[in-house]
């Protein structure tokens, strides 16, 4: 600090050294746990009961014998024409010569149903109350 004085026309100048303390100011921040309330959760499971629509697809097959009596040279394979299967049945006879007979086939006549019909099936679900207190 600086003190001036006037003596007779005179100035006489003084010097004080002050010190000043450099100062710095930090911030330091932490959390504090508050309870503010309390929450109860209450989970369950309901069932419950629905109808739902099934569709049944049943196959089965229709049996028709057509008689043939006819000499074949050989074997005739199992075979389709639209939705039936034509099975050959064949026996052997015994004749100066052996030859095969075609004696029937069997026709199988493709027969599809579908039946329509509910079921009831049980579907679960989560049920959640919260509560606050």
């Amino acid at each position: 600090m600086e003190n001036s004085t006037l003596n007779n026309d005179k100035i006489t100048e003084s010097v004080d050294e002050v010190l000043i303390p450099v100062v710095e100011e930090q911030l330091v921040m932490d959390t504090l746990q508050t309870v503010t309330g309390e929450v109860v959760i209450d989970k369950r499971v309901e069932i419950q009961e629905e109808s739902v629509p099934l569709s049944t697809t049943t196959t089965s097959y229709r049996e028709t014998r057509i008689p043939h009596n006819t000499i074949v040279t050989e074997m005739p394979q199992t075979r389709t024409e639209g939705d039936v299967i034509i099975v050959p049945v064949v026996r052997e006879e015994s004749v100066v010569v052996k030859q095969l007979v075609l004696v029937e086939e069997i026709h199988l006549t493709k027969e599809v149903r579908v039946a329509e019909d509910t079921a009831s099936i049980q579907l679960a679900r989560d049920v959640v109350t919260i509560k606050r207190n």
